[in-house]
């Protein structure tokens, strides 16, 4: 299967080094939108930097299967990428988000599941308050 991963930094590279062990997925190509990186190599992996609208494109003519988000950022952000790719075309099911918790337990226990988290699936809490004391309203 070949892919694409958006949301690339340091936090992810220990996720891309698991990808890139697996002889069944090919990491073709980070996304980024920052224009000042498309056509640029990623000096640690030798993958290219391309535009989101050259994903698109190239989903289209079937040279990418999917693209992966990477977890390693807020909740915001992905939400933002979630919303950004299917408003330009890309079709939710081809849109992979993994759980962190499963990219832990893909890497102990060395089985690659990893395309069976869509963005259906993907549930986020942007925000949990926790109030110490049923009592007071800590307003004083």
């Amino acid at each position: 299967m070949k892919v694409a991963l958006r949301l690339f930094n340091q936090k992810s590279k220990k996720f891309v080094d698991m990808i890139m062990k697996n002889t069944s997925v090919q990491l073709l190509y980070f996304v980024d939108a920052d224009d000042h990186k498309w056509g640029d190599m990623e000096k640690e992996y030798n993958i290219p930097y391309i535009s989101p609208y050259k994903l698109l494109s190239l989903m289209e003519c079937g040279d990418i299967d999917r693209l992966i988000i990477s977890p390693f950022c807020s909740c915001n952000v992905i939400n933002d990428v979630i919303e950004e790719s299917i408003e330009m075309g890309i079709k939710k099911e081809y849109i992979v988000i993994p759980n962190i918790t499963d990219i832990y337990r893909i890497e102990k226990e060395g089985v690659f599941d990893l395309f069976s988290c869509t963005v259906d699936e993907y549930k986020t809490l942007a925000r949990l308050q926790y109030h110490i004391a049923d009592h007071c309203n800590l307003n004083c």
